[in-house]
């Protein structure tokens, strides 16, 4: 699962190297909570489930808010990435083989057989391998910058 964590911020740091400078790695996080907000809504069942997974998406919410509305993020990252070729079907790849990861680690159904999923270590791997990436590749920036 922190293979999972891990590719978040390795798709974000290759959206900035190859589609656009205008995406950052601290937009990681909105990948992050987006991929919270929609593991939050197989599994909430309780209010306080709903109340996590409405902040899980009020959080993603703010991150991508300022990149969606800005026009020329979009504009200038698909002339960028269109002028390369391979570049596309590299970042549609990964963020399918991301998402194909989500739904193989947190199943609808967590009792398989005679067996149960264990959820929670689940989500646990894939939030401290994205803490780790993350704060590595930040830190990693201000001291190379320094």
């Amino acid at each position: 699962m922190a293979l999972l964590g891990y590719g978040i911020v390795e798709i974000s740091v290759y959206i900035r190297n190859y589609v656009t400078d205008r995406f950052d790695v601290e937009n990681a996080p909105g990948f992050f909570f987006a991929t919270t907000t929609f593991v939050g809504a197989m599994y909430a069942e309780t209010t306080v489930g709903f109340v996590f997974l409405g902040a899980s998406a009020l959080i993603a919410l703010f991150y991508w808010i300022e990149i969606l509305l800005s026009i020329e993020f979009l504009i200038v990252g698909s002339k960028q990435i269109l002028d390369h070729p391979g570049y596309v079907e590299l970042l549609a790849g990964g963020i399918l083989l991301s998402a194909g990861f989500v739904l193989a680690a947190f199943p609808a159904d967590p009792v398989y057989h005679s067996s149960v999923v264990n959820i929670y270590l689940h989500f646990a791997g894939f939030a401290m391998g994205f803490i780790s990436t993350y704060t590595w590749v930040t830190l990693g920036r201000y001291v190379r910058s320094e």
